[in-house]
């Protein structure tokens, strides 16, 4: 029920480095980078958020480099104004080390125990990229059981990589014809519900 916000460049809101974080209706804001990430070096650590709103930039929740993490959403809203709403990180060493990351980590999404879907918006303010609601390049384990992407200018869910099942989402894109990039990579995607980008 608290408010956790994060004023500048580069600072999380939460930064979770291991055990088990639990967090329920609160309201999570990072006015200039990511609402909710894993440390790059963590392992083995868990997220609950359970009807939290968590408003960022650069992703409201994020994985980063971590390795064999947990994230469980139980409804809530969760918004990005710049790259992905909920984004995973493909790169195969941990941030700032040659140490090989092993172990993908698993999202799990769904509804509260009252029925209230998570809700994801996204949008993007760069020319060149493209707005995404949930953005797998790894070897990430993702399941959606009830979900609603409104995602402006961008694709609802990326998969470079890992496993994601869905069943049951309503996904909404806009953008048309146009194209840009997801998170830091260079190949530009369309702007589609669902985009597979091996």
């Amino acid at each position: 029920g608290h408010s956790i916000t994060a004023e500048n460049e580069g600072e999380c809101a939460i930064l979770v480095n291991k055990g088990d974080v639990r967090l329920k209706n609160g309201t999570i804001e990072s006015k200039k980078f990511v609402g909710v990430k894993f440390d790059p070096l963590a392992q083995g650590a868990r997220v609950y958020l359970v009807d939290c709103t968590v408003n960022s930039v650069q992703g409201a929740v994020c994985t980063s480099t971590a390795t064999g993490c947990q994230i469980v959403i139980f409804g809530g809203s969760f918004t990005a104004t710049n790259n992905a709403v909920i984004a995973g990180n493909g790169s195969p060493k941990y941030a700032g080390t040659q140490e090989a990351r092993e172990k993908g980590n698993t999202i799990t999404i769904q509804a509260d125990s009252k029925g209230n879907i998570p809700e994801f918006h996204g949008f993007t303010q760069e020319a060149d990229n493209v707005a995404c609601g949930l953005y797998s390049p790894w070897k990430d384990e993702i399941t959606i059981r009830a979900a609603k992407f409104n995602i402006e200018n961008g694709v609802g869910i990326l998969c470079r990589g890992g496993k994601i099942t869905v069943d049951d989402a309503e996904i909404a894109v806009t953008g048309g014809d146009r194209k840009g990039k997801v998170a830091d990579a260079k190949t530009e995607v369309p702007c589609r519900t669902f985009c597979l980008d091996s």
